[in-house]
């Protein structure tokens, strides 16, 4: 299991509009569940996920909500990254750099 853990690669999701969070960790923890049911394999699927949010919003809001699912990105293999930027910068991402939009 080790080894097929180390050959996945960890897909990408961006997660546009995050506000402070609470309403994108329910969709996320659906979204990651349906992932990880449907991948094969014990361990669950490595992700990174981008919080992208306007840069007028609090960002220490949006990290204090994220602090408080550490046990859960730690359980679920997901790293994380906050991006305060607006969504509609037609150089938000590189292109093909990410796996799901949400």
């Amino acid at each position: 299991d080790a080894d097929l853990q180390t050959q996945r690669r960890r897909l990408r999701i961006v997660d546009l509009g995050s506000a402070d969070g609470s309403n994108s960790m329910e969709t996320l923890r659906f979204a990651i569940q349906c992932l990880n049911e449907a991948s094969s394999g014990n361990d669950p699927m490595p992700l990174h996920i981008i919080f992208e949010e306007q840069p007028a919003s609090d960002k220490e809001v949006l990290m204090a909500t994220l602090q408080r699912h550490d046990h859960w990105f730690q359980t679920n293999n997901v790293t994380r990254d906050i991006m305060m930027k607006s969504f509609y910068d037609e150089h938000l991402l590189e292109p093909d750099s990410v796996d799901f939009m949400i």
